[in-house]
């Protein structure tokens, strides 16, 4: 594991806190391509990853399900509504993303116009979302 520290707790045995070099990495390419640091992706939906024997078991499909939608978000703006679940992102599956739509997400900068699959009232819909910063 690599990163860079950011906090050590002399109190707490020593422990500290680091932020991955990925991270780390893509801010640096950021700052040196665009004189300065990029802010990152926002959706603005709280979900829960709906995996194969649950989507099975509900007669579901895979994908993240939103639990709740942030006022004045992204996601709010392109009439993302809890219920729907996101099965593609950028046009791929979101199982073929290891941390699901969080990767996604962090993949992606914000500004990024990129196409959502999701299944809304048991239909499949294609959507363009333009991505927000945090």
């Amino acid at each position: 594991m690599i990163g860079v520290n950011v906090a050590v707790s002399s109190q707490g045995q020593n422990i500290s806190f680091a932020l991955p070099i990925n991270l780390v990495s893509d801010m640096l390419q950021d700052f040196n391509q665009r004189g300065g640091f990029g802010t990152r992706a926002y959706l603005g939906v709280q979900y829960f990853t709906v995996r194969q024997a649950a989507a099975l078991a509900n007669d579901l499909p895979q994908g993240a399900y939103i639990q709740m939608v942030v006022p004045g978000s992204t996601a709010e703006k392109a009439g993302l509504q809890p219920g729907d679940i996101i099965t593609k992102f950028n046009n791929q599956e979101l199982t073929n993303f290891g941390g699901g739509l969080a990767e996604a997400i962090s993949q992606q900068r914000a500004g990024d116009t990129i196409p959502l699959e999701i299944w809304h009232n048991g239909s499949i819909q294609t959507i363009t979302i333009n991505l927000g910063h945090n």
